[in-house]
């Protein structure tokens, strides 16, 4: 025996049955007022406005360790080395002189770097630099060879400047070597201009292919 559910798909099938009733906007607020929490500890807000309240309650700690002890760039020059005594003018002009004599002494020996003829001008920058140094803090250590400073540049210096004397000998040899192995290279005869090699002809008796005649 079929049924009315069995029979809805069959064509033909009755589809006078009542249809449910939309929604209007009534039932629609019933069903709301049914959904919403009675809970007392949850609030609700009627104006969008008024949403945001809740946030201005939150704070944030403070991080330890700002930045506001760092004193910027001017702050270093507080950092003064307070050990050793100001050597004088005339020995950091001394120091100063050597300091580019040195270079026309090791390799690759640059000669342009004596201090011979323009020593007025060597001196007048010597003093410049002295005066830089002795107004910074910071820079006391180049005026102060007794410093706890200088004492650290001076070690680092002794180990990277023989390293940097080896790496400037051994490029010097190795150009020397490039030098010498071009020397040695033979140089082939370039062929004129508009002549190619291969149709060159050869130096000499020109008839020189020919097979020569016997002698009666």
């Amino acid at each position: 025996m079929m049924t009315d559910q069995t029979t809805e798909w069959l064509p033909g099938a009755n589809q006078n049955k009542p249809k449910p009733k939309s929604p209007n906007k009534s039932s629609l607020n019933e069903t709301t007022s049914l959904n919403q929490t009675s809970s007392p500890d949850f609030e609700t807000t009627s104006h969008h406005d008024t949403g945001a309240d809740h946030l201005s309650s939150f704070t944030v700690d403070p991080l330890e360790g700002e930045g506001d002890d760092f004193a910027g760039v001017d702050g270093l020059s507080g950092l003064a080395d307070e050990t050793g005594e100001f050597i004088s003018r005339d020995v950091f002009f001394e120091g100063f002189c050597s300091a580019f004599n040195i270079g026309a002494c090791i390799p690759p020996y640059f000669q342009s770097l004596k201090i011979e003829d323009d020593r007025d001008q060597a001196r007048a920058a010597a003093d410049a630099l002295y005066d830089i140094c002795l107004e910074t803090p910071s820079m006391h250590f180049m005026i102060k060879p007794g410093g706890v400073w200088f004492q650290r540049l001076t070690a680092i210096g002794a180990f990277a400047l023989p390293k940097a004397m080896g790496v400037a000998a051994e490029m010097q040899a190795r150009k020397q070597m490039q030098r010498q192995s071009a020397q040695e290279t033979p140089r082939t005869k370039k062929p004129d201009k508009g002549e190619h090699p291969e149709t060159a002809m050869p130096s000499g008796d020109p008839m020189a292919w020919a097979p020569k005649e016997r002698a009666a």
